[in-house]
């Protein structure tokens, strides 16, 4: 079973020193909506929220804080960049855990109302970290994704 602990430690590795934390464990929080991490991108970061989302027979549950939507929402509409990456487990898999990416303008505003169009694939929590952080800065460059 994998959880936001689990995300953080592969995103630790993957990006090492590209990346800055804002909320230094999963039970500290900083402030009302303020992301856990930033990446570095060339000269700009970007701030991530991580998640893990567990998928149900109804579909991905999408449970955020109110402050954490509205900081998405929010920066969207004044065009900021900031994105959220999250893990969720694969029904009827042997364990594997997807990692995706969402652009704070898909971000869901209620539980349930993320669709396959609104996130993208990045890699699965076992990958090869290599592969992930091209993946993920690849993903967080192309301009389709933030449209």
């Amino acid at each position: 079973m994998a959880d936001e602990s689990d995300l953080r430690r592969k995103i630790k590795k993957v990006f090492g020193v590209d990346l800055k934390w804002v909320e230094p464990n999963v039970r500290n929080t900083v402030g009302a909506g303020i992301p856990d991490c930033e990446i570095k991108i060339g000269k700009t970061n970007i701030p991530i929220e991580l998640k893990y989302w567990k998928m149900t027979k109804k579909g991905l549950d999408c449970k955020m804080r109110p402050a954490q939507i509205r900081y998405h929402v929010m920066g969207s509409r004044d065009g900021k960049k900031s994105a959220i990456l999250f893990a969720s487990d694969v029904i009827g898999s042997a364990g594997e855990f997807y990692m995706c990416l969402v652009p704070n303008s898909k971000c869901p505003k209620y539980p349930y109302k993320l669709h396959a169009k609104d996130f993208r694939l990045v890699g699965f929590l076992c990958d090869d970290n290599k592969a992930v952080k091209q993946n993920i800065i690849s993903t967080l460059l192309d301009r389709e994704f933030w449209e």
